[in-house]
């Protein structure tokens, strides 16, 4: 039984660590952006701001799909 509570506890923890090192890898990834909001003050910084976040979400291996016709 205390081997069970063991291996019980050693899952949880490599879960909980494994979760914060995920958590530590995104946030230094999108550059410490999260308890900023990032605020736009021109019509310029809006558009540099639009194209960065498309320039992000396109991926060079996966061409553009057409969209379908419903």
């Amino acid at each position: 039984m205390k081997r069970n509570i063991a291996i019980f506890l050693i899952i949880i923890i490599l879960f909980i660590v494994l979760t914060l090192v995920g958590f530590l890898i995104y946030y230094v990834l999108n550059g410490y952006s999260f308890s900023r909001a990032q605020s736009v003050t021109s019509d310029e910084d809006a558009e540099e701001l639009v194209e960065e976040t498309m320039r992000l979400a396109r991926t060079e291996d996966r061409p553009m799909r057409p969209r379908r016709r419903v």
